[in-house]
Formats: structure tokens, C-alpha cells, sequence
């Protein structure tokens, strides 16, 4: 008859005597010495566990007693200083820019009532004027209260771009300037905000009072009717240079004298052919002479400008022009397509203070300050 051996189980703990119970969490087996010593064992974690249980929740209260209490709390309150101290300071840099800008402009009328002031003394002592004389002065007072009160149509405005978690503030003075010079067959009206050309098609000028020397400045136009695009242009010259200087002479004086011969041309032969044109395809009253564009008769070695070179204009558009003298360069931007270009500004030829011109070309072409 066959035995059977039976394997004996032996402790984990002593590996000697047979192990008389299984633990169901680790599954080893422990003889009646060790399973109490395995028990305790298990007692001591649990106790250990409850005690890390009772600090994380000491943890707990003591973070909601002081919500502060983050290494992030201190970045951010430095941060916050810094910002604060930044705000200060661009206000501070505005404000300063408000008064330098007010200061200056108001120098400027006094400058130019000193000199009225000077007008009416001398014709008043030797008693030497006559009507248009006054209302000349008179023309003059009320221009220098327009440009006085001037100043107060600056206003405030930011920079709300999206990238940016503060706003940058900046002073828009471009309601400040007003036209007050022109040459050439155009009007200014509507206390110097709106030129508009004449009823004959010539070159034309006009430019407006402020001078520019430091800083950034901001004007900003609309193009009210604009015949073809290349006969406008815009930008800055020298409160030096003569406002005739803006175009080369000799080539404006040359194209309006062509155009005035083909003006005549066309009267003189306002149907039929032109006799003295052998084999001229078409009636001389479908011809429309035509004056070179506005930038081939800038005079570009005193003013520099955006033109049909370098820009396209539209009618009914906004324009901004940035004159920054800082970094010597202008920017003109049309405020609809945010087209942008900028033109550097070379000061040995155009001398600070610079002043906002424009020219126009065809008939009741106008543009209106904003």
C-alpha cells in the first residue's frame, strides 16, 4: 500500500516551524510564535497611518488659516509693485507730455500775438491802415483764438492690444493741428480743418500750424474725394523751408505750362481733328490732357512723404500719420486695411520742427482733419 508525503508549510518569519496560519493580505504563513509578532506589525502602520492621516489634516487647517501662505504669493505681489510703479510712471510721462505740449503750443500763440501786437502798435501810431488792413488783423485774432483753444481738444486714449495685460495711455493731440498756410488753388475752411482744391486743376499745398521737435505725435485725416490716386501726397517739411519749396519748381512750372497748351489745344479744337497732327486716329475732344503725378514734382531733397510711389491711397479712407521725431521716421497707416509703411526722416535735409503738409492736384479733391 502506497504512502502519501504531505509538504509542510514553514513560517516566513523563522522558516523553521510550520506555519499555522495564512495571512490573507500578504498571504504568507506564520507558525503560533510569530503571528502575533506579524499582528503587531501591521499595528504599528496602522498607527503610523493615522498619525500621517492627523498631520496632512493639521496641514489642511493650517493652510486655510493662512490662505496666503504660497512661495507663488510673494512673486506675485512683486510683480504687482513693479506694475504699479510702471503706471506711475507712464502717468507721470503723460502727464509731463500734456504740459510740454500745452506749453509749447501756448508759446507759439503768444509768439504770434507779440507780433500782431507789433502790426497794430505801429499802425496805430502813425495812424496807417485802411479796411482790409483790419480785417486782415481781424482774420488774424480770430485764427490765434482757434489755435489757443486748440489745446483743449486733445484727449486721452490707449492702447488696448489683446498681447497686453495693461493698456499703454498716450495723449492724441492730433485734433490740435488745423491748416493755416497753403499754396497754390485751394481753400481752407471750417476753422482750418478741411482743405478743399479749386475749380482748376493745378498742383496745390497746405500745412498746418503745429511744429513737431521731440517726441510722438499722431494726425489724423480723411480723404473726402479723391479724383485718381496719384494726386495726392503727405508728410512732413521743415517750419523752416518755405511752403513754395515743397514742389520742384522747375518741373511744376514746366507741366502746368503743357497742360495749359493742351487746355488751349482742346478748346481751340474742340471737335473734328487737329489739322497740324497728321493722321491723328481720334476727335481732339476726346482727349483729356493730364499732369504728371503729385511725387515727380515734390521736391524730395526738402520734404519726406508718402505718395503713389510708396503708398495707396483711397477716398473715404482714415489715415494716420505717427510723426515720431525720436527715432527720426514717419508711419502712415490707413486705419481700415492697416496698411503701414514708414518713411526715415533725414534731419540735415528736413530740420526739426517738422509740420504735417499735404498736396492735392485735381479739382474739388478735399481732405478733412480728424
Amino acid at each position: 500500500m502506497a504512502t502519501t508525503t504531505k509538504t509542510k508549510i514553514l513560517c516566513s518569519t523563522c522558516q523553521k516551524a510550520a506555519g499555522v496560519l495564512t495571512c490573507p493580505g500578504c498571504n504568507n504563513a506564520f507558525c503560533s510564535r510569530h503571528v502575533s509578532e506579524h499582528r503587531q506589525q501591521l499595528n504599528r502602520q496602522m498607527d503610523e497611518i493615522g498619525a500621517n492621516h492627523d498631520q496632512l489634516k493639521q496641514l489642511i487647517v493650517e493652510q486655510e488659516a493662512q490662505p496666503r501662505c504660497h512661495p507663488l504669493m510673494e512673486q506675485i505681489d512683486k510683480w504687482e509693485q513693479e506694475s504699479i510703479t510702471k503706471i506711475h510712471q507712464a502717468a507721470d510721462d503723460t502727464r509731463k507730455q500734456i504740459l510740454t505740449i500745452i506749453c509749447t503750443h501756448r508759446a507759439q500763440v503768444t509768439h504770434n500775438l507779440a507780433v500782431l501786437t507789433q502790426e497794430l502798435s505801429r499802425a496805430r501810431d502813425e495812424d496807417d491802415y485802411v479796411e482790409t488792413e483790419l480785417n486782415e488783423w481781424i482774420e488774424k485774432l480770430d485764427q490765434l483764438k482757434i489755435d489757443l483753444n486748440a489745446a483743449q481738444a486733445m484727449h486721452f486714449d490707449q492702447d488696448d492690444s489683446k498681447t497686453s495685460l495693461i493698456s499703454k495711455i498716450y495723449i492724441d493731440n492730433s485734433s490740435m493741428s488745423t491748416f493755416y498756410q497753403t499754396v497754390g488753388n485751394v481753400q481752407i475752411t471750417d476753422d482750418g480743418k478741411i482743405v478743399t482744391h479749386g475749380t482748376v486743376n493745378a498742383y496745390a499745398a497746405a500745412r498746418c500750424t503745429r511744429g513737431y521737435s521731440v517726441g510722438q505725435h499722431r494726425v489724423r485725416f480723411k480723404i473726402d474725394y479723391l479724383t485718381p490716386a496719384n494726386s495726392f501726397s503727405c508728410g512732413i517739411v521743415s517750419k523752416n523751408t518755405p511752403i513754395e519749396s515743397i514742389f520742384n519748381n522747375t518741373i511744376n512750372c514746366n507741366a502746368v505750362l503743357a497742360y495749359q497748351q493742351a487746355t488751349a489745344a482742346i478748346s481751340m479744337y474742340n471737335t473734328g481733328y487737329a489739322p497740324h497732327l497728321q493722321g491723328f486716329p481720334q476727335p481732339m475732344h476726346q482727349i483729356q490732357p493730364s499732369l504728371p503725378g503729385i511725387s515727380s514734382v515734390l521736391n524730395h531733397n526738402q520734404v519726406f512723404s508718402f505718395h503713389t510711389q510708396n503708398y495707396n491711397f483711397q477716398p473715404n479712407a482714415i489715415y494716420e500719420l505717427l510723426i515720431d521725431c525720436n527715432q527720426k521716421r514717419i508711419h502712415l497707416t490707413n486705419e481700415q486695411t492697416r496698411q503701414t509703411e514708414v518713411v526715415n526722416v533725414n534731419v540735415a535735409q528736413c530740420a526739426f520742427p517738422w509740420q504735417f503738409f499735404i498736396t492735392l492736384l485735381f479739382a474739388n479733391d478735399r481732405v478733412s482733419l480728424c
